[in-house]
């Protein structure tokens, strides 16, 4: 619901007073009152008199819409004669409504109606005006201009996330929210968690040639071969700690203290001894210190870590090298595999005597076995000459 003004000629005004009806019907009424200079910007007074402007009905449209940037506002009409209305909460929710008045006014009153009291939204200038007020995120839209886009990878030093960054010509980026699916504007703050890599990106390649393109390479990234443990993948990230520095009096500076050094200290002794503590087969005070440093001088995470690690200890440089730890190590599995091999010969040998007496006794069978024939054809030879006998007896 809402009213506006009209100017015909300088010395009247027309009031334009709307009401909304239960049954959804709306009354609208033209109020024509001599105008006068307003008090202050942006603000209309009308003289209107009693019998006009109030009524039995609820006339609660003692408002009239001025014309602003961006979007519709009301006022309300100021009278010297009459107080100000309360809008009731049915009302103030369809204030800022735009006003629909071509379904109840007549051509007179439409012709006394302000433009801007009904703004048509085919109107083209309404529409470029909605357009330069809607969030870039509506109108990003690069998959119709793909052939024109700049995509960029951007990726953590960390190597925990990775966004396809989209660049306009104008030099800002976006990234694509997934759960919204929306382009969003790339935040100046994330670029300091990480960097940018441009990617070789040719709309009209098929995915096969996509996947086989070419590839940046990172230079944080790295590999690392360990005795024991094999081949590392490693990474050097960005990290925020504490660093133990010393006052240098002869240049006046603050210095980073070295490890050797560090390690004498008195704080940095009792973490290195509570370490110690919860690790008693780890020995080299250096590489305790070196992994407090990491640890940013966390006792718990220094223990963590080395428990997880299992390290055995085959790079470490203290007293005893890590060479000479890894070579009594080969030492004992030569041993070990000696020990192996010899008991495997002696078993082999036990092998081969069983071998031989089984070869023996198979001899022995098959002599027995021959024996057996033998025997087996005079028996049947001495049968067959009792049959005989038999027959020529019984002839």
């Amino acid at each position: 619901m809402g009213a506006g003004i009209s100017r015909r000629s300088e010395p009247e005004v027309h009031v334009v007073v709307v009401q909304s009806q239960e049954n959804g019907q709306v009354d609208a009424k033209v109020v024509r009152k001599s105008y006068r200079k307003p008090e202050s910007e942006g603000e209309v007074r009308c003289g209107a008199s009693d019998d006009e402007l109030s009524s039995e009905h609820h006339l609660h449209s003692r408002y009239i819409r001025q014309p602003t940037e961006g979007h519709h506002s009301y006022s309300k009409l100021k009278s010297p004669t009459h107080r100000r209305r309360n809008i009731p909460n049915q009302l103030t929710t369809r204030a800022f409504e735009p006003l629909r008045l071509s379904s109840s006014l007549s051509s007179d009153h439409r012709e006394c109606a302000p433009d801007f009291i009904t703004p048509s939204y085919s109107d083209p200038k309404h529409q470029q005006r909605v357009k330069a007020e809607r969030p870039v995120t509506e109108e990003l839209s690069p998959v119709g201009d793909i052939a024109r886009t700049t995509f960029e990878l951007f990726r953590t030093y960390d190597g925990a996330e990775e966004y396809t960054v989209y660049m306009r010509d104008d030099g800002k980026r976006f990234y694509v929210d997934f759960e919204e699916q929306k382009w969003r504007y790339f935040p100046k703050s994330w670029e300091e968690r990480g960097y940018f890599k441009a990617i070789d990106y040719d709309p009209y390649e098929n995915s096969e040639s996509l996947a086989q393109g070419k590839q940046f390479r990172d230079t944080r990234s790295g590999e690392f071969i360990h005795p024991t443990k094999g081949k590392l993948v490693t990474y050097l990230r960005q990290e925020t700690q504490n660093v133990l520095y010393f006052l240098d009096e002869t240049s006046g500076a603050w210095l980073p203290m070295p490890l050797n050094w560090e390690r004498h200290v008195p704080n940095i002794t009792n973490l290195a001894e509570k370490v110690q503590k919860a690790c008693p087969q780890w020995k080299d005070t250096r590489a305790i210190v070196a992994l407090l440093r990491q640890c940013n001088y966390s006792v718990e995470d220094c223990v963590s870590i080395f428990t997880s690690l299992n390290d055995d200890g085959v790079l470490d440089t203290s007293e005893h090298s890590g060479r000479d730890m890894l070579r009594a190590k080969l030492e004992k599995q030569l041993v070990e595999s000696r020990y192996q091999l010899k008991r495997m010969e002696e078993r082999n040998k036990e092998l081969e005597m069983d071998n031989e007496i089984l070869q023996t006794k198979l001899q022995e069978l098959e002599m027995e076995n021959r024996r057996l024939k033998r025997d087996a054809e005079r028996h049947s030879k001495y049968q067959q000459q009792i049959v005989r006998i038999y027959y020529n007896i019984q002839k």
